[in-house]
């Protein structure tokens, strides 16, 4: 397949809250990457109230709504890994603002280390009244890894150590090995358990 763009940015949603989208959506704007590098999905996984009257992609030349109807995140992403025409593919979740520099980034990254499997961030939390002293221990199962160290970069990951792996928000990884992890992902017996759908 030939790709349009380097790089292919998607952001699957159910229901979003319209300020958090909002902020996801003007972090995407502030970019230092020029959008001719890459394009933007925008998936509405079956949002009782339709998303794209709500939110203004017109900003970004390559953006496009697209729509799931069948409930699950998995199925929205298999949508803009299937629709993706950028050659690098980043999973951005509806609450997660990138920093300016963060495609770009990404992308020089690839170019530097075209073996590279997958690249992800340091990920810092925006605390609604505080940060409660027992989330701390939780921190890696909302994709937040604040802890570690901001400088550098981890060439591997360490299977063993779930914090070395980046997490799926704002995963970046070539997207026809995305593809292929989908296509073998929709085999598995635990995929319905996994997935997250609606509001589970």
């Amino acid at each position: 397949m030939e790709f349009a763009f380097p790089l292919t940015v998607c952001t699957c949603t159910y229901q979003p809250k319209p300020a958090y989208l909002q902020r996801v959506l003007d972090a995407l704007a502030a970019q230092t990457l020029p959008t001719d590098q890459w394009e933007y999905l925008l998936i509405d996984n079956a949002s009782p109230e339709p998303v794209a009257p709500r939110f203004d992609l017109s900003w970004h030349p390559n953006a496009r709504h697209l729509h799931e109807p069948k409930l699950g995140k998995s199925n929205a992403l298999e949508t803009g890994v299937h629709e993706a025409r950028g050659r690098l593919f980043l999973i951005l979740d509806d609450d997660n603002e990138l920093a300016p520099d963060y495609l770009e980034k990404g992308l020089a990254f690839f170019r530097e280390h075209p073996n590279t499997g997958v690249l992800g961030g340091c990920k810092d939390g925006d605390y609604e009244g505080g940060k409660p002293p027992w989330l701390w221990t939780h921190l890696a199962m909302l994709a937040i890894n604040e802890h570690q160290p901001r400088e550098g970069v981890r060439i591997t990951a360490d299977l063993d150590d779930s914090a070395t792996i980046p997490p799926g928000a704002g995963l970046l990884a070539p997207t026809d090995a995305v593809r292929a992890y989908m296509a073998d992902r929709a085999q598995s017996p635990l995929r319905k358990a996994l997935d997250r759908t609606g509001n589970n």
